[in-house]
């Protein structure tokens, strides 16, 4: 999905041009046509895994890794790569999935033990025992094993992508060693700035060429966080572009991220960030959001929040690729307005769903947070035995059905919201060994599908792949791939 990292010097250029590969809706493939959305017929009732019913609008709801957040962003109704209001959208040229899009984050990696996917296409490092404060205690004295081990740990893993977080300085690189945050004093503080660029650059170089990926800040919006000006970052983030450009010019240097669900911090600190970096002429390569729904929502919410951010971002003049540099849904830490638990089930569905559309909506990247922390709504591995679960195994096999595929592009009610119950979406797509597939599920419900005729296999998210000679399949919230010989 994403082009190969450009020089420096021609980042805006390929900003022009990455709207064309992220507007990932339907598309023909020259040499073989797509098979035709099968006929369906919708069923009564809910299922098991249906997504829940809307919720009221939830107050000082708190964002993962301790953020606080008010009520929801309004979705939008139209963005890049998806339908307008009208409902027309491009169809762009097929390309082919990178395994890059299946990020994750694992607890403490740095530390080494506990439980690591047996493979990721990505790796966030935070939360990772490895940002700033952690590595460099005291000035001068930075304690490498911790981020050597996270690095080498995330390469055993096949991860493509290894995405470092900068900031959450330590009390002595603060400019207000007082300032209060998650992670204690100072690292909330803005940081006095050279000792900030000359961590990056130390990093930068030690890691050449292994560490792919930069992020300015985790969650600047959030004052347990971040409590400075919002200017003064995107002025930090234009110096951190020319000290990468120097240390390591094929990495990417990847926006301060922002939560979603407090329409506040969105429309308030969030612009006046994206308008100093469009004044200092977008000196990054990809911008970051948390795409955290609502802890009672679901799919559909994080679905409209990325219609809405694509937008929001497009017309403030941002073009290029858009990371989720983290997600998962329901939350039950003790602060939690209200703790929800996602039933394996439900998860199963759930995960599977952030990564196609992701695909299908124009996210580059998701990486999901995280594999082995127990303090949001979906746990992929028991916390006890470190047993794979479903929803772990769901991650695992969507990489499987979409790593190197030729994507083409989806049509149905993920395309074009109705809320119909038993609406279908379709997703096209050509396996990386060549046999044409579709990704078939509902919203809401469940319904028939006239399967093509040349229908040979229907694999689920357990992994199992079952042979088929019926005509018609019972579809519902959770993905399934119909494989044709």
């Amino acid at each position: 999905m994403l082009p190969a990292h450009p020089p420096i010097r021609a980042r805006a250029l390929s900003a022009l041009a990455a709207v064309v590969l992220l507007a990932a809706c339907s598309g023909a493939d020259g040499s073989t046509p797509p098979t035709a959305a099968p006929t369906v017929t919708a069923g009564a009732g809910p299922t098991a895994d249906a997504a829940p019913e809307p919720g009221p609008s939830a107050s000082a709801v708190p964002a993962p890794g301790g953020t606080a957040a008010s009520a929801t962003a309004t979705p939008g109704a139209s963005g890049i790569g998806v339908p307008s209001p009208g409902g027309a959208s491009e169809r762009p040229e097929p390309f082919t999935v990178r395994a890059a899009l299946f990020g994750t984050h694992v607890g403490r990696l740095g530390e080494g033990g506990g439980p690591v996917p047996p493979r990721a296409g990505a790796v966030r490092l935070w939360d990772a025992s490895v940002a700033w404060r952690q590595l460099e205690p005291v000035p001068g004295r930075v304690n490498w094993s911790l981020l050597d081990r996270a690095v080498s740990r995330a390469e055993s893993m096949g991860a493509r992508d290894i995405l470092w977080v900068h900031g959450s300085p330590p009390q002595w690189a603060a400019r207000n060693p007082r300032a209060p945050g998650l992670y204690g004093p100072g690292t909330s503080s803005p940081p006095e700035p050279d000792a900030y660029l000359s961590m990056l650059r130390r990093v930068a170089e030690r890691y050449r060429g292994r560490i792919t990926s930069y992020q300015i800040w985790n969650e600047a919006n959030i004052s347990i966080f971040y409590r400075g000006k919002a200017d003064d970052l995107a002025a930090l983030t234009a110096r951190a572009d020319r000290v990468l450009a120097e240390a390591d010019p094929e990495a990417r240097l990847v926006g301060a991220s922002t939560t979603v669900r407090s329409r506040g911090p969105v429309k308030a600190w969030y612009a006046k960030y994206t308008a100093g970096l469009a004044q200092r002429d977008w000196p990054v390569d990809v911008m970051a959001v948390h795409l955290y729904p609502r802890a009672d929502e679901g799919v559909e919410e994080r679905a409209g929040y990325i219609r809405t951010m694509r937008q929001w971002l497009a017309e403030r003049g941002w073009s290029g690729p858009v990371w989720d540099t983290e997600v998962n849904f329901g939350d039950r830490r003790d602060f939690a307005v209200e703790q929800v638990t996602v039933g394996q089930e439900q998860a199963t569905a759930w995960v599977a769903r952030t990564y196609i559309d992701s695909l299908a909506l124009g996210i580059d990247r998701a990486y999901w947070y995280g594999w082995n922390d127990h303090i949001l709504g979906i746990d992929q591995v028991d916390p006890g035995s470190g047993r794979i679960l479903p929803a772990g195994q769901a991650y695992l096999t969507v990489q499987d059905w979409l790593r190197g595929a030729r994507w083409r592009g989806c049509t149905g009610e993920l395309m074009e919201p109705t809320g119909e119950r038993g609406r279908v979406t379709t997703c096209s797509l050509r396996t990386r060994e060549g046999r044409d597939a579709q990704l078939l599920f509902t919203h809401a419900g469940t319904a028939r599908v006239d399967l093509p005729s040349g229908a040979a296999e229907v694999c689920r998210l357990d992994g199992s792949c079952e042979p088929t000679d019926r005509p018609r399949l019972k579809v519902g919230t959770t993905p399934v791939m119909v494989v044709e010989g």
